[in-house]
């Protein structure tokens, strides 16, 4: 049985559907109705199932439901569905929530069908980055400081990560733990592999320099049957440098393989813009959304720890595929790092 469901809180569920129909949940029913996707996120444990439930006497119609319960008691994602539910902010619709015996927040969301970044069509891609657009546009005056996340956006450069992460790649390549081309590329340029630490504060003066806006590098989109797209997973919202969102998607390289790059990067950043002014944001040309993408897209590529580990021993919660996952992990790294020790010549020039 689905751990979820196993230590749901049925009197729990009845309030939360209570609250949101208007109405006394005299009895209620869960089932699991779907497994879960291949990559189920990490953020939290989560379940596909219908709920049944009897009102006034009278059987309601199934609701088909995801609930997610988060993997720490410091969350603060319900608040922030309520906020911008509020703001008409297309989202799946939230039943409620309640706190765990551990404090974990349990949320009770709309089973959205289709999700993740697979784009049918250019259409499609429009459509997203114009949502996220008006994600970034919402004014942080909106929201409770304390429903956001509270960790500094960029603080993994100037906290000794990236000395302590390099030196580990550095160490793990000479024990050829990490493959024959890692441990080349990392014996040949092993000066500059350590030099990266200086490059990484001083890309974290600017990229901290730039104007915030409301953000979450972990936005996914997701399809209605009929449709209609939503976003979710709101978890990671916080004050951000303000292409952060972006960036995913037009920040990394023309050149290689990058996983979510749209090409050509100037076309989609002047789409984003485009949505971002009709959003009530900021009017800002496609080359500044470029380029401020660009090195927030650098300051993302130093998080190498958890890539490190996957090359190491090829362990990913939605792949068994030991081998597969560390080839693709060790080529990520060789990506980043043959990129970086390149960048920091020129970057920030």
């Amino acid at each position: 049985m689905n751990e979820v469901l196993r230590a749901l809180d049925r009197e729990q569920l009845k309030r939360a559907f209570s609250n949101h129909f208007g109405c006394s949940i005299e009895e209620i029913k869960v089932r699991e109705s779907r497994p879960l996707p291949p990559n189920p996120g990490l953020s939290g444990d989560k379940l596909i199932c219908e709920v049944s439930m009897r009102s006034g006497g009278r059987t309601l119609a199934p609701v088909e439901c995801c609930i997610k319960r988060m993997v720490t008691p410091d969350g603060r994602e319900a608040h922030l569905y309520r906020s911008l539910h509020d703001l008409q902010f297309p989202l799946p619709e939230f039943y409620g929530h309640y706190l765990d015996e551990k404090g974990r927040e349990v949320l009770i969301l709309e089973y959205i069908p289709r999700v993740g970044y697979s784009f049918r069509s250019d259409e499609e891609t429009t459509e997203w980055l114009s949502l996220m657009a008006r994600f970034n546009s919402m004014p942080l005056s909106a929201f409770d400081v304390d429903s956001l996340r509270q960790q500094d956006w960029g603080v993994w450069l100037i906290d000794g990560k990236v000395e302590t992460e390099f030196e580990e790649v550095i160490r793990c390549a000479a024990e050829s733990l990490i493959g024959d081309e890692l441990a080349a590329f990392c014996q040949a340029q092993a000066s500059k592999i350590r030099s990266l630490s200086g490059f990484a504060r001083r890309l974290h003066a600017v990229v901290m320099d730039m104007p915030k806006a409301l953000c979450n590098e972990e936005l996914h989109p997701g399809w209605r049957s009929d449709g209609t797209l939503v976003a979710f997973d709101l978890h990671s919202t916080r004050p951000s440098p303000r292409f952060m969102d972006i960036s995913n998607y037009i920040g990394a390289p023309e050149s290689g393989s990058w996983l979510g790059a749209l090409s050509p990067r100037m076309k989609w950043a002047r789409v984003y813009g485009e949505a971002l002014a009709v959003a009530g944001g900021p009017s800002v040309d496609a080359a500044t959304i470029l380029h401020e993408s660009r090195l927030v897209w650098m300051a993302f590529a130093f998080q190498l720890a958890w890539c490190l580990q996957v090359a190491i021993d090829g362990k990913i919660n939605w792949s068994e595929d030991l081998e597969k996952n560390k080839l693709g992990a060790r080529r990520g790294i060789l990506m980043r790092l043959a990129y970086l020790t390149e960048a920091q010549e020129w970057a920030l020039v």
